[in-house]
């Protein structure tokens, strides 16, 4: 089930990216911003994480440590998808660091076994995510915003059904 999650994610973002406003660069601009409520096709991005957390929630099989926290993750890409940047910026960024924090912890949980895969996404994440957040590099916030779904994702399709 993550699979296809991860599956329909994915070709929602492709969709979005097609009907993009115009002066939309995928490396400068977050993928959020695909969602604001002024872009008139910003409801395919937003189904698409909707449906991405509801179905990442669903696939979820147990009660254990790794499965609560990809479900706290897709609670927290529910609420992204709900909450856009340009009408609940607070709640939007709470809900991306929260997701985040949710999945950085799962992945953290295998590295620390010496996963290979978790170890090499808990890196390419963190670097990111660093990238992202200087603004010497702000024109590089897009495409360091897609490695980490990249990351996020290749992780899920290699261990979503923990």
């Amino acid at each position: 089930m993550i699979i296809i999650a991860v599956i329909v994610f994915v070709v929602f973002i492709i969709i979005a990216h097609v009907f993009a406003p115009k002066g939309y660069s995928w490396t400068a601009d977050t993928v959020s911003r695909l969602a604001d409520p002024v872009h008139p096709y910003a409801w395919i991005l937003r189904i698409g994480m909707i449906s991405y957390g509801i179905i990442l929630i669903a696939g979820t099989r147990d009660y254990s440590l790794s499965s609560i926290l990809i479900a706290i993750y897709g609670f927290g890409v529910i609420t992204t998808g709900v909450f856009t940047v340009k009408k609940h910026e607070r709640i939007h960024m709470f809900s991306i660091y929260a997701a985040g924090a949710a999945l950085l912890a799962a992945m953290f949980r295998h590295a620390i076994t010496g996963d290979i895969i978790s170890i090499l996404c808990l890196v390419s994440m963190i670097s990111s995510e660093l990238v992202f957040n200087i603004k010497y590099f702000a024109r590089w916030r897009g495409l360091s915003q897609r490695i980490v779904h990249l990351s996020s994702l290749i992780w899920l399709a290699a261990h979503g059904a923990v």
